[in-house]
């Protein structure tokens, strides 16, 4: 008989399995598929779209990745050298480090659960990028 415990134990073992073999991969990023390279904040349809000083995002602005997958992205901003802020709107669906970086910052987004989300990375002038996240198995 089989009990709660060992089902949430092989659970356990078998998220971490998915964890390493992911992590083992040449390739970081080989758990995601961006809809696009350096999207910028028009497809959000935020004010910041309307000038040549809108965030851009190396993973695009609509990110599909699976559960345990890593992305890794970069923000830039023409004429920009300040600080990015990341807010993780997901309520707990990815997991993303660091929070605050500039330009040459590696974002590593990590994906936790199964569901749809987004995060908004936003610059010191208020300019917003919104990048809507879909994490699957």
């Amino acid at each position: 008989m089989v009990t709660h415990k060992a089902l949430r134990v092989a659970a356990c073992v078998a998220v971490l399995f998915s964890i390493v073999a992911c992590q083992a991969s040449p390739n970081a990023t080989q758990g995601f598929a961006p809809y696009g390279p350096y999207t910028t904040a028009a497809a959000n349809g935020d004010a910041a779209s309307v000038n040549n000083d809108a965030i851009k995002s190396s993973c695009g602005d609509k990110i599909h990745i699976v559960v345990a997958g890593i992305v890794d992205c970069k923000f830039r901003e023409h004429g920009y050298g300040g600080m990015f802020t990341l807010r993780d709107h997901t309520n707990g669906l990815i997991a993303i480090s660091p929070l605050k970086g500039d330009r040459t910052t590696k974002f590593t987004i990590t994906g936790v659960l199964v569901g749809r989300g987004y995060f908004v990375v936003t610059d010191t002038h208020r300019n917003k990028l919104r990048v809507r996240v879909r994490v699957t198995l």
